[in-house]
């Protein structure tokens, strides 16, 4: 190596400096620390001693000493060196974390770029010089827990990128569940709430969401999310029933949670007085109702929710006989399985006997007196048997 190809190699790195933007340029120096920026100026200096070393082997004789017979020449030496420093310079900016000595100085970027909202650059920078540390073996660190605090979870960096953070995110929250509380809470608002969301531009590939729908298990704000949504008319309520219809088949506790925020997306609908709108979600739920027929416990849950939809629904005088006789043919095929005909039969009871399932009642009757006599006459003269006691 000589003094032309070391002018190359600076050269060559100035160059790539010269690319980078000023606020990508300021994340790079805060790679290195005080130590470092010492360690490669000296090392730096030491090539050049290599490149002039028979200048100075001329001028000071006890220089001899350091030559070693059959040993690599000066010139090899600061070859190798370089090839030392580069691969130290490479290894800082790629692969180490921020030294502890410049994390308030990067914090301090961050919050920057989120006051002057830059957020594809706060996104672009956390995933190239932060995501390593987040989900890894520093994830635990204090530096980690402020920036999924105070530069993840700012709501609008959330909501801006919303529709590329996706994968991102998730992963994040994955690897740290006991630090990223109120970034999961967050992040399922902005996926829900805005418009060109990832999930909202996905919401008929529910297959890509299981991992969402494990983060919603551990959410403790998903009806006020649900309530927004709704309010502001973000999503069709009948993507969003399905959205939630499909997680409630991924997760089959359908528990009190559940059965809040669905019921709340069927008011919504119900209030629209939109005929077809109506009717698609009937067709929806009664196929999600079939898919927990494997499951008595949570059917007889489900089913039960199935007959106060249908009198709130009965209740708003939208008349049409298909969707009640529709649940009809359902139960006729569940009341033909002898694990769940006591289910049916009770939940039905319970139906023709509350006071409050009064248009429920109505309905029912009239389309089981207007039906002929066939296959069914079992399931028919049973449930007519309940309306004689009643």
């Amino acid at each position: 190596m000589n003094i032309s190809d070391l002018i190359s190699l600076l050269g060559i790195i100035l160059a790539i400096i010269a690319f980078l933007d000023s606020n990508e340029r300021l994340f790079v120096i805060n790679k290195f620390s005080l130590f470092d920026k010492i360690l490669i100026i000296t090392i730096f200096i030491f090539i050049n001693y290599l490149l002039y070393f028979e200048w100075w082997y001329n001028k000071f004789s006890f220089l001899s000493i350091f030559i070693i017979k059959d040993f690599p020449l000066p010139e090899t030496w600061a070859y190798l060196t370089s090839c030392f420093l580069i691969s130290i310079i490479f290894y800082k900016i790629f692969y180490s974390s921020f030294p502890e000595s410049n994390k308030e100085s990067v914090l301090g970027l961050y919050q920057s770029l989120i006051n002057e909202k830059e957020f594809n650059l706060v996104y672009q920078y956390l995933k190239k010089f932060n995501y390593r540390d987040l989900v890894g073996k520093n994830k635990n660190s204090a530096f980690s827990k402020l920036l999924i605090g105070h530069i993840l979870s700012n709501k609008n960096f959330l909501i801006d990128t919303a529709s590329y953070n996706y994968s991102f995110i998730v992963n994040i929250i994955e690897s740290n569940k006991s630090n990223a509380r109120e970034l999961l809470d967050k992040f399922i608002f902005s996926q829900v709430n805005t418009k060109d969301s990832y999930l909202n531009d996905n919401l008929s590939e529910s297959y890509k969401f299981h991992n969402f729908f494990d983060l919603i298990n551990n959410s403790t704000n998903i009806n006020d999310v649900v309530t927004y949504n709704l309010h502001y008319k973000i999503t069709e309520p009948i993507k969003l029933s399905r959205l939630f219809s499909d997680y409630y088949t991924y997760n089959p506790e359908f528990n009190k949670i559940n059965i809040e925020v669905e019921y709340l997306i069927f008011k919504h609908i119900l209030e629209r007085d939109n005929f077809k709108i109506i009717n698609e979600y009937f067709t929806d739920y009664f196929e999600l109702v079939i898919k927990f027929r494997k499951m008595p416990d949570l059917f007889e849950k489900i089913y039960l929710n199935v007959i106060c939809k249908l009198n709130d629904f009965s209740n708003k005088r939208l008349n049409d006989n298909d969707i009640i006789n529709n649940f009809i043919q359902m139960s006729i095929e569940f009341y033909n399985d002898n694990i769940l005909k006591d289910i049916i039969m009770n939940s039905l009871t319970k139906g023709i006997q509350e006071h409050k399932y009064n248009e429920f009642r109505k309905n029912i009757y009239d389309s089981l007196i207007k039906k002929d006599l066939h296959k069914d006459d079992d399931f028919r003269i049973n449930v007519l048997d309940k309306f004689s006691n009643y």
